[in-house]
């Protein structure tokens, strides 16, 4: 037999990866990797598969030893992750196929000898393919098999083998389905229709059943992600579907609780809001953008323009506030650094994400991406950065946009959008403006999901790591407590969502103070090389070194001025917690903790 060897990348420390709600609630991960566990749905019998996903377990060395060839896929956040895993496979000489979104579309840039897979895996014959990788053997070379823009009918996807993390899946937040793929939308910084295609296709009702049912079989009860990137592309044939899993779900005493991303489109059909929430749905999140009506025209983003409608609302405002006080909790995502954005949209967003009682909002700079609309113009136009690439997260502040800003047809200093950003999600994932929001979003419910939260051992542990890390160590504690005193007093049946709402509050609030940290850190030091631009780069960091490496033995007013600046800098380095340090860039953080001082 063929030993498979299906490695799936470690996440980076980010704001999506929820971090410190992992540790609340004692996991290790938010979800398991739905796309290798569906190609390996498409492997025959004849190949022995082992998945590590490296989120959950170690990478050993006897896992390459023993396998025959290493697939891996994806996304773009994963690019040092998956640049290791090839290169680990790269010296044992295993061959290796990679495929996802990442591999679609850096391939050229990825480091390290591989076959890299573009498309969907549907529309290649992967064991064929891999049959040929292995007798081939492992070769120091390159290959590129490309199925782009070949959007197969959703029949031929298999079900998942959730049999390989099986032993594992304790140790994920939710387990993850998929029901549909494309999105019909037109956003032009989005790359979800040329990944997936521009028309929604739907997986068979009785195939999402059967999926649901082998969870159910090995146990899993709790949280089901729809990773879907837009659940109601095709409203018809999704509402049957939803129907079909309300029953199981009624039939099985509602095991679980699903999450999802969709298009705020959906407020025009209540049917379908009606079926989600009958099918157990109690979150989902919408790509709301902008509070500006200029900028959401502006990105082509006409799901959220605020016409109209048949239910009298009139505003994005009004529509998110009617699906969270009857339908299920909003989550949402924000972009900044249009060209169309209004001199207050920092004020607007913050004004914005108050008002709409948002809890969760990612919001982050506009990042370019490669086969997008935004692209082509930026390019065309000469604004892309060279050098600069989009990571795929929206919130670490790395004080670097990958294209030029503009206003009015002039070019504007980037700090101007990125002290947007920080000046944002400083305020929304503060402790005050956090909770504030949550409990009024909790006070106007008029249903709760269909789905009780059951409290077992599992879930009294979280309360009390929650109790310990923010009751107790925070600097926080104060509006922590204050927070869960005001849900009892509303309705004590809804404490124990709001401890879960709190851990997710937790990783903003945290993720938040040590990000501007960084970037006070990260900003401090190039003030300082900044005043030395009449140097050249290499020698602005010697200049920088020498000054470090001397800090104890300098004097003179200018100097000593330097100095205790200086040392600013390491004592705000020092602040940062250890595990945020690596955020500051590299060259920097090696000058810091090179330091006599540090």
């Amino acid at each position: 037999m063929v030993n498979v060897l299906l490695a799936s990348p470690k996440n980076p420390r980010s704001f999506w990866t929820f971090d410190e709600t992992l540790m609340i609630a004692g996991k290790k991960s938010g979800f398991p990797p739905a796309g290798l566990l569906t190609v390996a749905g498409m492997l025959p019998e004849r190949y022995n598969l082992k998945l590590v996903d490296e989120n959950v377990e170690e990478l050993k060395d006897e896992h390459f030893r023993w396998a025959d060839v290493v697939l891996t896929s994806s996304m773009i956040i994963h690019w040092k992750s998956l640049e290791r895993i090839i290169s680990r496979a790269n010296q044992f000489e295993k061959p290796v196929l990679a495929g996802g979104p990442l591999s679609t579309q850096y391939h050229h840039e990825i480091r390290g000898n591989a076959t890299y897979f573009l498309g969907e895996a549907e529309a290649g014959s992967i064991d064929v393919i891999l049959e040929d990788i292995v007798k081939r053997g492992y070769r120091p070379e390159t290959r590129v098999i490309d199925k782009r823009k070949r959007f197969e009918n959703m029949t031929k996807v298999p079900l998942q083998r959730f049999d390989l993390i099986k032993d594992n899946l304790k140790y994920y937040i939710a387990m993850a389905i998929q029901t549909t793929r494309g999105c019909p939308e037109s956003c032009t910084f989005c790359n979800i229709p040329s990944l997936y295609g521009k028309i929604t296709r739907v997986k068979e009702a009785s195939n999402v059943v059967k999926e649901l049912q082998l969870l159910h079989n090995y146990g899993w009860r709790g949280g089901v992600m729809i990773v879907d990137d837009n659940l109601v592309g095709n409203q018809k044939e999704i509402i049957p579907i939803l129907h079909e899993i309300k029953d199981w779900q009624k039939e099985n005493k509602y095991p679980f609780n699903f999450i999802t991303q969709a298009s705020l489109r959906m407020y025009e059909n209540p049917e379908l809001m009606e079926a989600m929430y009958q099918a157990g749905f109690s979150s989902v999140f919408f790509g709301l953008e902008s509070p500006s009506q200029e900028s959401l025209k502006f990105m082509g983003a006409q799901k959220n323009l605020q016409g109209k409608n048949e239910r009298g609302k009139t505003s994005m405002l009004e529509k998110i506030r009617d699906i969270q006080a009857n339908y299920f909790q909003a989550y949402a995502g924000f972009i900044l650094g249009f060209d169309t954005d209004p001199d207050n949209i920092a004020k607007l967003m913050k004004a914005f994400i108050q008002d709409a009682r948002i809890s969760v909002a990612m919001v982050g700079p506009l990042g370019v991406l490669p086969d997008t609309p935004d692209y082509e113009r930026y390019k065309r136009e000469k604004r892309l950065v060279e050098g600069v690439r989009y990571g795929g997260d929206s919130g670490i502040f790395s004080r670097e946009l990958s294209y030029v800003p503009m206003k009015n047809g002039e070019r504007i200093d980037p700090n101007v959008v990125l002290d947007r950003h920080r000046e944002v999600v400083g305020y929304i994932n503060s402790p005050g403006a956090y909770f504030e929001r949550t409990l009024e979003y909790i006070k106007n419910r008029n249903r709760k999901p269909l789905k009780k939260m059951v409290i077992g051992n599992e879930k009294l542990m979280s309360f009390l790591r929650s109790v310990y890390y923010q009751g107790v160590k925070s600097d926080y504690k104060g509006e922590y407590w204050n927070f869960l005193w005001n849900v009892v007093k509303n309705d004590i049946s809804s404490f124990p969502e709001a401890v879960g709402y709190a851990a997710q509050g937790h990783h903003l609030i945290t993720t938040t103070n040590e990000s501007l940290k960084v970037d006070d850190v990260n900003t401090s030091l190039e003030k300082m090389l900044g005043r030395m631009g009449e140097l050249s780069g290499d020698a602005m960091m010697t200049s920088l070194e020498k000054m470090l490496g001397r800090i104890g033995e300098l004097s003179g007013d200018a100097v000593m001025r330097s100095k205790l600046y200086l040392e600013d800098i390491i004592k705000k380095y020092k602040n940062i917690r250890e595990d945020f340090r690596n955020q500051v860039k590299s060259s920097y953080r090696k000058l810091i903790e090179n330091s006599p001082s540090y």
